[in-house]
């Protein structure tokens, strides 16, 4: 669809000019002037009059007219109206240009389809602590019983439509451009490839279980609950119920109050000091925000382990109890940036935490994708990179590092096996503590995570390349800004999709494997991409840990 909008487009500046070029006299411009005119008056119906880099061409058709108009009605003016003329042929040429950069630089954007054989459902909701009552607000993606070639109503991307887009631009665009946030009102045409309410299917016999895992996701600093709809809808497509989280901490974007009322990102936490370096009460305000962040993780998991997983679906399938599609014994923690350090958090208080709740043990796993390591509390901090930094955080109100504790912590993290994916981008420039992740799942007997743990690189990607920013924005400008590297976007979340569905797979797996398990995998339509995933048996734990590299063309798995 948007090809088709892009072409359509173009159509419409090919017609301005051609009717701009046939100008014998004032009328037969005027009447060849209607044809794009009209094409114009479609391309407001079809887009709702949001898709704005064609709007210089609008004020070419007013511009036309009045110079028509003028000249017939003013014909005895000479050189007046001679240089009036040619003032609105200037213009309009300007106009056209403009319209034609804008055009083909700001494509409407489209994300991935998923890949899964899957068509996927969603179902906007509220997870309730049935312990606490507090209210985590989320969206449950899931495989879908869609019927092929009906007519489903297609839904926004954006949950709060214009409202959305302003809080996109407010928080990371520059000042200059907060000013005019309308330059992302296409955003709000940009469609969601899931039905909402849909029926959930029935667990499919391929799939070797009775049941869908469970994927809870917390997004970044500035993210909402569909920032990463591409990554998340591509996991639900391959046989997974996907809980997207949205933060009430005033981490996101936009969200909803307990009150349901809109609640912006929070900016008012200070900045770090530019001529010092030094993180000041920054770094500690966001470990304060983690708290937050992983209390409503706990919350949820409270929720489902409790059997209180909110309903989902058509009404028919609210009916019946949603442990008849979700096995809540399966999980997998996933993360991006603010929520990938959430995970691990969470990750390193799990098995005290299901203790606590006198919980059976359940199969884990952890995906963290550009994990902010330095904004964890000091308590996992302190295991994941092997001690505490300058920048401890002050004792008052938060946790403090204890030596007890710190054993349970390892403890925890030592069960739970950790898929570490890092973008090139963060480990050219150092952050994210990638060094010490990448020795916690190294092949030390000291390693921290569990078997069968994976750190890997993503070549050429950069942060925004695990989100849909990578989608949305302009691929020029998000090469200009660093957004990602010089590979297509597209490619690259394949990879990280394909990557993160092995490991899932690995892991969460009813075969047992007395031996090596291969699976291989290639790039959709393309040779570019060839992955081999050797996953060993476990017998020397210490030898039994996977490292990854991830390479532009190739990639491999290795014991």
């Amino acid at each position: 669809m948007a090809g088709v909008l892009h072409a359509f487009e173009n159509g419409c500046i090919a017609a301005t000019v051609a009717a701009m070029l046939y100008v014998p006299d004032g009328h037969v411009r005027l009447s060849v002037a209607w044809f794009p005119a009209v094409l114009a008056s479609v391309h407001l119906i079809l887009t709702s009059g949001v898709r704005w880099p064609l709007y210089p061409l609008y004020g070419v058709f007013l511009l036309g007219l009045s110079r028509t108009v003028f000249l017939q009605g003013n014909a005895g003016f000479g050189k007046s109206a001679g240089i009036f003329a040619w003032f609105v042929w200037i213009t309009e040429v300007l106009a056209i240009v403009l319209a034609s950069f804008f055009t083909n630089t700001v494509l409407q954007p489209v994300l991935p389809a998923p890949t899964g054989p899957y068509a996927i459902g969603f179902t906007d909701t509220e997870f309730v602590d049935p312990r606490t009552g507090a209210r985590v607000q989320g969206r449950i993606v899931y495989p879908a019983a869609v019927v092929d070639g009906a007519p489903y109503p297609e839904e926004p991307y954006l949950a709060f439509g214009m409202d959305s887009a302003k809080a996109f631009i407010n928080f990371g665009a520059p000042e200059v451009l907060k000013k005019i946030p309308y330059i992302l009102l296409h955003w709000t045409l940009v469609k969601l490839d899931a039905v909402r309410d849909a029926p959930v299917l029935p667990v499919a016999r391929t799939l070797k279980r009775e049941k869908y895992p469970i994927v809870i996701c917390s997004h970044g600093n500035g993210g909402t609950r569909e920032v990463s709809s591409a990554i998340h809808h591509d996991l639900a497509s391959h046989g997974r119920i996907v809980v997207m989280l949205e933060h009430r901490d005033g981490s996101a974007q936009l969200t909803r109050d307990a009150h349901n009322e809109l609640y912006p990102y929070d900016a008012t936490i200070a900045l770090p000091d530019a001529k010092t370096g030094t993180p000041g009460g920054y770094v500690w305000a966001r470990r304060k925000q983690l708290e937050t962040r992983a209390s409503e993780v706990f919350s949820v998991l409270a929720a489902i382990a409790a059997g209180k997983f909110p309903p989902f679906g058509s009404q028919a399938c609210r009916k019946e109890h949603v442990d008849t599609f979700a096995q809540r014994s399966e999980i997998t923690l996933l993360g991006h940036s603010f929520g990938g350090a959430t995970m691990l958090t969470v990750a390193a208080r799990f098995s005290a935490w299901r203790a606590a709740q006198g919980l059976e043990p359940a199969r884990t796993s952890v995906v963290v994708h550009d994990p902010a390591i330095d904004w964890m509390p000091d308590d996992a901090r302190t295991v994941v990179t092997g001690g505490p930094d300058a920048s401890s955080t002050p004792a008052e109100g938060v946790m403090v590092v204890r030596e007890r504790l710190v054993a349970d912590l390892q403890q925890s993290l030592s069960a739970i096996p950790v898929l570490a994916m890092y973008g090139t981008q963060w480990i050219k420039w150092g952050w994210g503590e990638y060094r010490a992740v990448q020795s916690a799942v190294g092949q030390s007997a000291d390693a921290v995570f569990g078997h069968g743990s994976v750190f890997c690189a993503v070549e050429e990607a950069g942060h925004q390349s695990f989100t849909d920013m990578a989608f949305l924005l302009p691929p020029r400008i998000a090469r200009m800004i660093h957004f990602f590297g010089e590979r297509d976007p597209v490619d690259t979340h394949a990879t990280i999709a394909k990557l993160t569905d092995a490991f899932l797979i690995h892991h969460h797996t009813s075969e047992d494997a007395d031996g090596a398990r291969i699976r291989a995998f290639n790039e959709p339509n393309s040779g570019r991409l060839h992955c081999i995933l050797l996953l060993c048996p476990e017998r020397d734990r210490s030898a039994n840990r996977l490292t990854l590299h991830v390479l532009r063309d190739s990639c491999a798995f290795s014991c």
